[in-house]
């Protein structure tokens, strides 16, 4: 039976394979283009297959770059932070404390986790009572 998979990227043109592969439309006008051609170089099929996944990775690469570049992280890490980038931070974090602590009131303590503690506290206190 014939194989009839296909590969949404993998075009034949003038019995020669390209890769062509579709810009996303959020990096397409920075790209400059709406979509990628590269030749595969083969007019056999199992090749084409076989270099369109090399292909593929690097033009996915193109567009995961070209997103981080638009997002900004590409820019170099910040030396320093001004007062204000600390202070917004910091509020940051103590809101995840605050959510963690929240979690862990509403689920309570739960079997292992609470003879765990109990076993904890156990030993802290043996210990406190040696130093007497």
């Amino acid at each position: 039976m014939e194989d009839v998979t296909i590969y949404p990227w993998l075009t034949l043109r003038n019995r020669t394979y390209y890769l062509r592969a579709p810009v996303p439309a959020d990096i397409r006008k920075s790209l400059g283009k709406d979509q990628i051609w590269k030749s595969l170089g083969t007019q056999d099929r199992r090749q084409a297959v076989e270099k369109l996944r090399i292909e593929s990775a690097a033009v996915k690469k193109i567009f995961y770059n070209e997103r981080r570049r638009q997002a900004g992280l590409n820019e170099p890490p910040l030396e320093e932070l001004s007062e204000a980038q600390i202070k917004i931070v910091g509020d940051i974090y103590f809101a995840h404390l605050l959510d963690e602590d929240e979690e862990r009131w509403l689920s309570g303590f739960e079997g292992d986790d609470f003879d765990s503690a109990a076993s904890d506290l156990v030993v802290q206190s043996r210990h406190l009572m040696d130093r007497i």
